[in-house]
């Protein structure tokens, strides 16, 4: 079953196929967890999965053993800016109407850095989101 994702804000630069990509890398079991940065010798964040995965080999810092060098895309100290674009679109789907922002910053980083969910559980929530529109 072929399933479309839902458009996302202006200026974001990921597609149903990349989505979906994403997605299935998450649950992959291939990628260990990390919280805090994209990448390191121990693993990913949910962010750092989608770099892996959706960025050309040939644009990514890489080092000998294949990981993003430092935990970034070449050339970027943070998520490239259509990655970071899909986490202010997924912010502002999420951010509840009437409350502060700041007190409801649900974002993607949060989800795997503050909340720990497993990437399991970070891509049922972006389905859920993206997919299923289920704050529609």
């Amino acid at each position: 079953m072929k399933m479309a994702v839902r458009t996302l804000s202006t200026g974001t630069r990921i597609n149903s196929r990349q989505f979906v990509k994403w997605m299935e890398a998450l649950r992959s079991n291939k990628y260990g967890q990390i919280g805090g940065k994209l990448q390191d010798h121990s693993g990913s964040c949910c962010l750092g999965v989608a770099c892996a995965v959706l960025i050309p080999k040939a644009k990514l810092g890489l080092t000998n053993n294949g990981k993003i060098a430092g935990g970034m895309p070449k050339d970027q100290y943070y998520a490239p800016p259509w990655l970071q674009e899909l986490s202010d679109d997924f912010l502002t789907r999420t951010t509840t109407n009437g409350l502060n922002r700041a007190a409801n910053q649900i974002g993607i980083t949060f989800l795997n850095d503050s909340l720990n969910m497993s990437f399991q559980e970070i891509a049922d929530v972006l389905e859920a989101v993206y997919i299923y529109g289920v704050l529609e």
